[in-house]
């Protein structure tokens, strides 16, 4: 008995790092369901980079807070890596979505992060920075799904604006 939890110990890791990151249909699938019902506009094609430092730092961070586990928070680290290295939309997964460029300093603009999902798909984790002038806010906006596995929002954990005005 004691062997097998020493072998599964050892293995734990591995079998975290195996599961694959979430589809590109299931990260687009989600990103359109978000766009419209947070109405957002003015989207951009470059994406904002998420890291596990925007959902806290010190003794209790968002994660702590939702009884996230280290599963769960080695899932989300390999998702960050995953979608650091994919930077700009798809725009042909986003059909009916206009994306643009952020044009100069005055433009209004929103920036989105790739989702982050928890293993088994029921919490997401959403961020996106926007620009009104000189304006500019980033959020992350915290969504469940229901037993009929439909998409609801739960929880904003909302930033300061760059300018430090709320």
């Amino acid at each position: 008995m004691k062997k097998v939890v020493i072998i599964l110990t050892l293995l734990f890791p591995l079998i975290v790092y195996t599961q694959s990151v979430p589809t590109k249909k299931e990260q687009y699938d989600f990103l359109k369901w978000a766009i419209k019902s947070e109405d957002l506009r003015y989207m951009i094609m470059e994406t904002d980079l998420f890291t596990i430092t925007d959902l806290g730092t010190g003794d209790k961070t968002t994660l702590d807070y939702l009884k996230v586990n280290s599963k769960e928070k080695a899932y989300f680290a390999k998702q960050i890596k995953y979608n650091a290295a994919h930077r700009v939309l798809d725009s042909t997964m986003l059909p009916g979505i206009h994306l643009q460029e952020a044009l100069s300093d005055e433009t209004r603009f929103t920036r989105i992060a790739m989702p982050i999902f928890s293993t088994n798909k029921r919490m997401i984790f959403l961020k996106y920075y926007y620009r009104s002038g000189g304006s500019e806010r980033a959020r992350i906006n915290i969504y469940l799904t229901d037993k009929n596995g439909k998409w609801f929002y739960s929880h904003i954990q909302a930033f300061p604006t760059m300018d430090g005005m709320e």
